[in-house]
């Protein structure tokens, strides 16, 4: 039999771990690999647009031509402007602008080097404050969400499906590209970020320049009372916005995308309030680039083991998007129930102390 320490060291020993403490953590390990491995698939697919840019013959046809007008939006104004561009230039801002993003991701929060090493001994929430570490149970939440909405708008007789007609996958992936930055500047960041940035400026009582940029490009850069004083705004202004998305997705598309783009634009609209305008520009970039550059790849190679590789990668990631969404639903209702009980020990009355005790208080 082993022998008991004395008394006086039980202090300083280390508590011994429960079943379910340990199964937790086996958990957040088998959550922070999954996660590891879906970036290194995010990081993997810039370098394969490039291939299938700059390698195939397609995409040479393509990058030789020259863009006549190129399109903004301001809020619910679609702008166009003469110009003169060759494709090739605005495909390599484009990837410079994701590569920016997944570099603003890395970085918030302490870094995702930090969430790492964390990840065994903190919850999985916590270490979500660092959107890199996020995006692969955000983004594949969103993807299956996305699927169930539009499964359910089609049983109920509306049809989710485009009114242009699809000449070159390899062109519709550029211009999905181009459409998940100018959006998400035309909506997310004039929609929700430049009012933030004004209202921001005005209750700050640091720099207003800088309480202004904040605003604009990162709200939970913020100061806690400012984003609290803010909080009834921020939500009127994701809500809006989402509309507003939805509703611009009939200039291209049949009537039951309306419902299936409000509901991306209102994650779209969560991740910039609690992110930054990245988080929102890297969950539209995984919906428009990530998940299509595998049809785009397997249509320009017609190779069946990259269609093997493909399909894959598509019930992998769909796996973990079915996995994330009971989790969020799960952390949702919990908060929700516990903010129900905060609110019904606040209304409680106050239990009254006998004035004979108070002498001996």
């Amino acid at each position: 039999m082993a022998a008991r320490p004395p008394p006086a060291y039980w202090p300083i020993l280390p508590p011994r771990e429960t079943t379910g403490g340990v199964l937790k953590k086996v958990a957040r390990i088998l959550l922070t690999v999954i996660a590891l491995l879906l970036i290194l698939l995010f990081l993997i697919s810039l370098p394969l647009g490039f291939q299938l840019f700059l390698g195939t013959p397609p995409g040479r046809e393509l990058m030789a031509r020259y863009i006549k007008r190129l399109y903004f939006f301001l809020l619910a104004l679609p702008v166009e402007v003469s110009v003169s561009l060759p494709v090739v230039d605005v495909l390599l801002a484009l990837m410079a602008i994701f590569a920016s993003c997944f570099l603003a991701a890395a970085i918030q929060a302490g870094g995702i080097h930090k969430a790492v090493l964390n990840s065994v001994d903190r919850p999985l929430l916590k270490n979500m404050r660092n959107f890199l570490f996020a995006m692969p149970f955000v983004a594949t939440a969103t993807l299956v969400g996305t699927m169930l909405l539009i499964w359910l708008v089609e049983v109920l007789g509306l049809q989710v499906t485009p009114t242009f007609e699809v000449r070159d996958w390899l062109e519709l992936l550029f211009e999905a590209s181009y459409a998940a930055v100018i959006e998400e500047l035309g909506v997310r960041l004039l929609g929700i970020g430049l009012p933030l940035a004004i209202a921001a400026a005005l209750k700050t009582e640091e720099k207003k320049w800088l309480a202004f940029l904040k605003g604009l490009l990162c709200p939970p850069a913020l100061g806690r009372q400012v984003r609290r004083a803010l909080r009834p705004l921020t939500w009127f202004l994701v809500i809006a916005t989402s509309l507003l998305f939805g509703f611009l997705h009939l200039m291209g598309w049949t009537i039951g995308k309306v419902p299936v783009a409000t509901a991306a634009g209102l994650v779209l609209g969560i991740c910039f309030v609690s992110y930054g305008l990245h988080a929102s520009i890297l969950i539209h970039w995984f919906m428009n680039y990530h998940i299509q550059i595998l049809g785009v790849w397997v249509y320009v190679t017609d190779d069946p083991g990259v269609a093997a590789v493909c399909n894959l990668v598509f019930m992998l990631e769909m796996a973990v998007g079915v996995l994330s969404l009971i989790m969020f639903l799960v952390q949702g209702l919990r908060l929700l129930l516990r903010r129900l009980k905060m609110r019904e020990e606040a209304m409680k009355p106050a239990i009254a102390i006998p004035s004979a005790w108070y002498g001996r208080i």
